[in-house]
C-alpha cells in the first residue's frame, strides 16, 4: 500500500476536496486496470483522454483521482466520493516519473520473491532504468 502524501511529496498538487491523508493499493493511468483502493492518474493522451473515463474507474473502486483538467464530481457517487481525495496537478508527468520509481521498487521486491510475472509496463520500466544506471557506472 503507498500512502497518497508520499506519492505527491515531489510535486506541486492542490486537493480539490478530500484528504490527502489516505492509502492506495495501485496506481494506474488505465482505466481498464483499476481496481478497489486505486489512486487513477487523469492523462490527456493523443488517443484517449483520462479524465472521460472518470465514472468508470470510480464505479470500479478507484479512491483517488489526479486530474489536470478541472472536472466536476462525478453525479452518480457525489454523495459517497466527497470524502475521497480528488487531487488537481499540473505535474502529471513528474507525478508518473516519480511513480515508475515505485514501480521498480515493487517490482524489484517482486522479483526477489519470485511471486509472480510482471506486467510489461513494469518490466519495461524495470529495464529502462537499470540501463540508465548501468550507463552512469
Amino acid at each position: 500500500m503507498y500512502y497518497l502524501k508520499d506519492l505527491l511529496e515531489k510535486i506541486t498538487y492542490e486537493v480539490v476536496c478530500g484528504s490527502d491523508d489516505v492509502y492506495v493499493k495501485s496506481v494506474e493511468n488505465d482505466s481498464r486496470k483499476v481496481s478497489e483502493k486505486s489512486l487513477f492518474i487523469c492523462i490527456s493522451g493523443g488517443v484517449f483522454d483520462g479524465h472521460q473515463f472518470v465514472d468508470e474507474v470510480i464505479e470500479k473502486g478507484a479512491t483517488v483521482l489526479v486530474v489536470e483538467k478541472d472536472i466536476p464530481l462525478p453525479k452518480k457517487k457525489e454523495a459517497d466520493y466527497s470524502a475521497s481525495p480528488l487531487v488537481h496537478t499540473n505535474s502529471i508527468i513528474l507525478l508518473i516519473q516519480c511513480n515508475s520509481r515505485l514501480a521498480v521498487r515493487h517490482t524489484e521486491v517482486l522479483h526477489h520473491n519470485q511471486d509472480k510475472a510482471l506486467p510489461s509496463s513494469q518490466r519495461f520500466l524495470l529495464l529502462s532504468l537499470r540501463l540508465r544506471q548501468n550507463r552512469s557506472k
